[in-house]
């Protein structure tokens, strides 16, 4: 594993980590919640210049946290 693809892991499980609890997709919170995870993301994928690793995980998390709110029920995500 490059130095680069290591750094892009370890800010995948940082932003994990922030972003895991998505609140129910009808909660009055959920549009402020949806755009500091999405401006986190943009901040993510530029951090790492648009690496294509950094790209792929990147739409990977944000699905993956979108299916847990779903989860939590509520409709379409605050976004």
């Amino acid at each position: 594993m490059t130095r680069n693809e290591n750094a892009v892991f370890m800010d995948a499980m940082h932003y994990l980590d922030v972003f895991n609890d998505p609140p129910a997709n009808d909660d009055p919170q959920a549009t402020s919640w949806w755009e500091k995870a999405a401006d986190a993301l943009n901040a993510f994928s530029n951090a790492h210049e648009q690496h294509p690793l950094a790209v792929e995980i990147g739409v990977a998390l944000y699905s993956y946290i979108e299916v847990k709110a779903k989860a939590k029920g509520g409709g379409a995500c605050g976004t």
